[in-house]
């Protein structure tokens, strides 16, 4: 093994022993979504990070920004139940690239974020050797956090499009997938669209948004009947400009 990669194992490792040690902390998780910028999460931002990222932090420092990148893609996807925090550590982190000294910066936390979030879900997708549930359960946790990236502005809606496609693709190439995948793609588009909403994007990519939807419902035919009436509740929220939220008659993934 390099030095490098040796290096890269204990950074990620170090980082990875604070963020545990904060959110296993009731009173840290405590009202968190109206304490962003805690004075808590400062000091762990700080700590975390021995080149000092968040203070006068040298952004230049690829390896280091790419391993926390890394890291916290990683935990959100295994650790859903604290997918918010995981989001709020990026939107901090990307805030201080934003802020930084240096000049002409090229975000690179932003664009490690996105990568690694895009990677992660395509991944997932296309690794069927894990046991259904543990799969399930990494796919949801990927959703969940590709979600709440594009609710606070930290995701191009290139990357939800691209990840509505590969599902879709998925289940017109894989029988033994198809109602999974169509059901991964019902659900993350329940999601995705109040968000649109909510965020006054422009109308092309509802209506792209929208276009996958007429295709879902050509799959109606070809699908279980549970998938079948997850379709029809899809199209009804869409013709409602999902203001709606999902029926609560039938089981979902839980985004």
């Amino acid at each position: 093994m390099s030095e490098a990669v040796e290096n890269r194992a204990t950074l990620i490792k170090e980082y990875e022993k604070k963020i545990d040690e904060f959110v296993c902390k009731p009173e840290n998780l405590a009202d968190f979504k109206n304490k962003v910028y805690s004075r808590e999460l400062i000091l762990l931002l700080r700590e975390i990070n021995k080149a000092k990222i968040i203070d006068k932090c040298n952004w230049e420092d690829k390896f280091a920004i790419d391993a926390i990148g890394e890291l916290i893609v990683n935990k959100a996807i295994h650790e859903s139940m604290f997918i918010e925090i995981y989001t709020d550590l990026c939107l901090v982190l990307h805030k201080a690239e934003e802020n930084s000294e240096k000049e002409n910066s090229e975000l690179y936390f932003y664009r490690t974020i996105n990568r690694n979030a895009q990677k992660s879900f395509e991944a997932i997708a296309y690794n069927d050797d894990k046991k259904n549930g543990d799969r399930k359960l990494l796919m949801i946790g990927i959703l969940k956090f590709i979600s709440h990236l594009y609710r606070v502005k930290l995701l191009n809606y290139k990357i939800i499009e691209n990840c509505i496609v590969l599902l879709i693709r998925n289940a017109e190439d894989y029988d033994y997938e198809k109602d999974l995948m169509v059901e991964y793609s019902i659900t993350f588009m329940e999601t995705v669209g109040p968000l649109l909403i909510q965020r006054k994007e422009d109308k092309l990519n509802l209506r792209h948004l929208g276009g996958y939807v007429t295709y879902l419902e050509r799959m109606k035919g070809i699908v279980s009947n549970r998938i079948k009436f997850m379709i029809i509740d899809l199209v009804e929220a869409r013709d409602k400009k999902w203001s709606d939220k999902p029926k609560k008659n039938r089981k979902s993934l839980g985004l």
